[in-house]
């Protein structure tokens, strides 16, 4: 079974280590007061492996919260109320795009293993490895993505592991 995900102007990003320590920075929220973020997208990649500093109105939140730290937001479990001010502080990776693309489309397949033993009525399969495949059309790199590919080494093995799709 394979899921495929397609979209225009597709971009790579590759981070670099180690973290880099963020300011304290006011967080903003959509219309809906539950997913805060920081505006500069410079800050969007924060470090799992790092404390998130948090403060709602100067202390420490009242409610439970999510980060995602993929994407760099806070996912409160209830709403706040109008006019609450949400701070952050943590570590983010510094972030450049290497590749892009006019269309993208990702496959993601898993292989279905035949596990079926004497006796068994029914023919039982498990879960194997996972398999990914991107395509990549009118694309171009610069030299550091070049360098990972033609080497074998892998892209995800800089930073932090990141499932963060964006669609434009």
């Amino acid at each position: 079974m394979a899921n495929y995900v397609t979209g225009k102007d597709a971009a790579v990003y590759v981070t670099s280590s180690p973290s880099v320590l963020m300011a304290s920075f006011q967080a903003t929220t959509t219309s809906d007061r539950y997913t805060y973020s920081i505006t500069n997208q410079v800050y969007r990649y924060w470090d799992p492996n790092a404390t998130v500093q948090v403060q709602v109105n100067g202390a420490a939140p009242g409610v439970g919260y999510k980060v995602q730290h993929c994407g760099g937001k806070l996912i409160f479990a209830s709403q706040l109320a109008p006019g609450d001010v949400v701070t952050v502080k943590c570590n983010y990776f510094p972030y450049s795009k290497v590749a892009g693309a006019n269309t993208a489309t990702l496959t993601l397949e898993r292989e279905m293993i035949k596990d079926t033993r004497l006796g068994d009525s029914c023919q039982r399969v498990i879960p194997g490895p996972k398999n990914a495949t991107i395509s990549l059309e009118q694309a171009w790199t610069d030299a550091t993505f070049y360098g990972m590919l033609t080497s074998g080494r892998l892209v995800g093995d800089r930073g932090p592991r990141c499932r963060h799709l964006q669609r434009r």
